[in-house]
């Protein structure tokens, strides 16, 4: 019960919060190794996913994310592994990349059942990738626009390594756990027609906090989830969700995020091995008719779970 109370103070404190560099999507349960390194392989099974998230349609070049994802595990050697590959653009700038992660685990289960009940672990993740980031200078508009380097014009771009670290303790209806983005904090420097720009990439801090509500009748669970982001220079920020999960057949939930959104996300499980899920992001600020809607769409597939033969 302490357990589920600190959650929902956590959840309260969201709603209290109010920028940031990387990638944003709403179905972020969904993909959890993405976030935090040390959940690559936490599931029992390995999953294939693909999705697609386009941001405030009524914008002209809003940000435009695509994610391809693979992880597993090997349970009797307490090993989680995964590859993922993403396309982010936003308007002048683009960031193509591709990485792996790789997670230890600590636990007392010797077969590494991860959903039994009475599992703790505490596992460690590191995210290793290789980011192409792209700066087309004749989009770009300033207060001033007679300003020499944006009068050049061209096309930047860079090549460079980058590192995610994450700490994450987790049982069979709790989790939490601490994550770094971009944890080796360079500078991507753009030179086009003998003029420089530089882009500072800064260290993000991630936190996240969940939980799995089991009812007696074991067909559905209640999964709160929090993730709350922070960057130096920027504003705090958290995303609150509450997702029914009806268990095997599909799931239902609804997020609020600090910069004034809401989400209502939906999914369903085929055979119990695909899964659709779709989200909806709805401003609910004063720039709506301005910005428009957010959609995101994820499809996955579960194969056999790893330690079944």
């Amino acid at each position: 019960m302490k357990k589920y109370i600190l959650l929902l103070i956590c959840l309260w404190i969201t709603l209290k919060l109010g920028a940031q560099q990387t990638y944003h999507f709403s179905l972020f349960t969904d993909n959890a190794f993405i976030l935090n390194p040390a959940a690559t392989g936490i599931k029992n099974q390995s999953e294939l996913s693909v999705s697609f998230r386009k941001q405030w349609h009524r914008v002209n070049q809003s940000p435009l994310t695509s994610f391809l994802t693979f992880n597993s595990s090997i349970p009797n050697k307490h090993i989680g592994f995964g590859v993922y590959a993403y396309d982010d653009e936003t308007g002048p700038t683009a960031l193509t990349g591709f990485g792996a992660s790789f997670a230890y685990r600590i636990t007392n289960e010797r077969n590494g059942g991860f959903a039994k009940k009475g599992m703790r672990s505490l596992s460690f993740g590191l995210s290793v990738s290789c980011v192409y980031s792209r700066l087309n200078l004749k989009q770009v508009l300033l207060d001033n626009p007679s300003d020499p380097l944006i009068a050049t014009g061209g096309f930047g771009q860079k090549v460079y390594p980058d590192v995610s670290f994450g700490v994450l303790y987790s049982t069979s209806q709790f989790y939490t756990g601490f994550s770094i983005p971009q944890l080796l904090n360079l500078s991507s420097v753009y030179r086009t027609n003998g003029k420089f720009s530089s882009i500072k990439k800064m260290q993000h801090y991630y936190f996240t906090l969940g939980g799995k509500i089991k009812f007696n009748d074991k067909r559905f669970t209640l999964e709160p989830n929090l993730w709350l982001k922070y960057v130096i220079g920027g504003y705090p920020q958290g995303v609150a969700n509450l997702r029914l999960n009806f268990v095997g057949k599909g799931y239902a939930g609804l997020s609020y995020r600090s910069i004034h959104g809401l989400t209502f996300e939906g999914g369903v499980w085929i055979k119990k091995r695909i899964k659709i899920g779709y989200a909806y992001d709805l401003e609910i600020s004063k720039y709506l008719p301005d910005l428009g809607m957010t959609h995101e769409i994820i499809l996955s597939y579960k194969f056999r779970p790893a330690y079944q033969k």
